[in-house]
């Protein structure tokens, strides 16, 4: 038993130093994976900072590249305003020149515009392969030097002008203020034409409303021309002929006597018609005031008539009271009525 147990122990101790063996040589392993860790931890550190160093250095670049774009493109648009208000100011420029070579004398014109077509000709006999656009072909004939040097040449044309053109501006005003005159004259004309034909219309309906008055007049003279002749008894026609002879010596001459009365109606009928001949030369203002006194003149007899037949017949009725009121009263009578029982 005694070796046994130390055969154990010896198994056991080897069995430890082999633990202890294996433990050592782990820790050797693990201190070696440090140091290689280690390692990599520098060597990225380096890294990083090396990257973050080159991506400092790119941003840095890339503003610097940014702000020298800006400027450049800004300098872009400067140079493109300077070259559009160049152009505007060269368009501006040749339009003055045109308008300068119109006031140039004609043979100066015609010699300039010579030179230049044998300038154009030569330019193509020398390279017949360019082909001369409109635009360089405005360019060279706009090439010359201007005919006016000072500005008292062009005063002087102007000057010039304005006396030429001072007598058409005169003939213009006079001819404007004749046209304004016969404006107002037609306005006039079409006015008065207006008013005329207004008031020969008022005319025409007064007309026709008395040719309409009369021809009911003349009606009712018929009718009453043939109850006249129908009827035996001579009353009616004594009677018109006593309203004849009032009308006649109110409105024609009250003294004459002994004429008969169809001359009577005659002189009446003349009468009116002179009437209607005075009252068509009348002014129409007039002839309205007349119609409307008429028509109040009307009114207040028909009122005066209305009122008197009212107080007769008021009169008539307070009669009739009175009498009634002044005679007997009547008597009553019974009567009785016996029925046999």
């Amino acid at each position: 038993t005694l070796n046994v147990k130390r055969n154990e122990i010896e198994r056991l101790e080897n069995h430890l130093r082999e633990e202890e063996r294996l433990l050592i040589k782990s820790e050797k392993n693990i201190a070696e994976d440090l140091v290689l860790f280690d390692q990599f931890l520098d060597i990225s550190n380096r890294n990083a900072s090396d990257a973050a160093s080159r991506a400092d250095e790119e941003s840095r670049r890339k503003e610097e590249l940014l702000n020298e774009i800006k400027q450049l493109q800004k300098i872009l648009i400067t140079y493109h305003n300077d070259q559009n208000h160049l152009i505007d100011t060269l368009k501006q420029s040749c339009r003055y020149q045109q308008f300068l070579f119109k006031f140039a004398p004609e043979e100066w014109r015609v010699d300039i515009l010579k030179d230049l077509e044998s300038q154009c000709a030569e330019n193509r006999s020398n390279d017949s392969s360019i082909i001369i656009e409109p635009d360089t072909q405005k360019t060279i004939h706009e090439n010359y030097s201007l005919y006016f040097t000072k500005p008292e040449q062009l005063l002087d044309i102007f000057t010039e002008m304005e006396e030429k053109s001072l007598p058409l501006v005169q003939k213009s005003q006079y001819t404007c203020e004749t046209l304004d005159k016969i404006h107002s004259t037609i306005n006039l004309t079409i006015n008065e034409q207006n008013s005329q034909v207004e008031q020969l219309q008022i005319k025409i309906t007064q007309l026709v409303n008395l040719i309409k008055h009369e021809t009911e007049h003349e009606i009712s003279c018929q009718n009453l021309l043939i109850q006249y002749k129908n009827e035996k008894d001579h009353s009616s026609i004594e009677q018109l002929k006593q309203t004849i002879e009032i009308l006649y010596k109110k409105y024609i001459i009250s003294d004459d006597i002994g004429i008969s009365t169809i001359h009577m109606l005659q002189m009446i009928e003349n009468k009116i018609k002179s009437l209607f001949n005075t009252i068509e030369h009348m002014d129409s203002s007039t002839l309205v005031e007349a119609e409307k006194f008429r028509e109040i003149t009307v009114r207040t007899l028909e009122r005066e008539e209305k009122l008197q037949q009212e107080k007769l017949i008021n009169e008539l009725k307070h009669k009739k009271t009175l009498l009634r009121s002044s005679a007997p009263p009547y008597r009553k009578v019974y009567i009785y009525i016996y029925a046999d029982i």
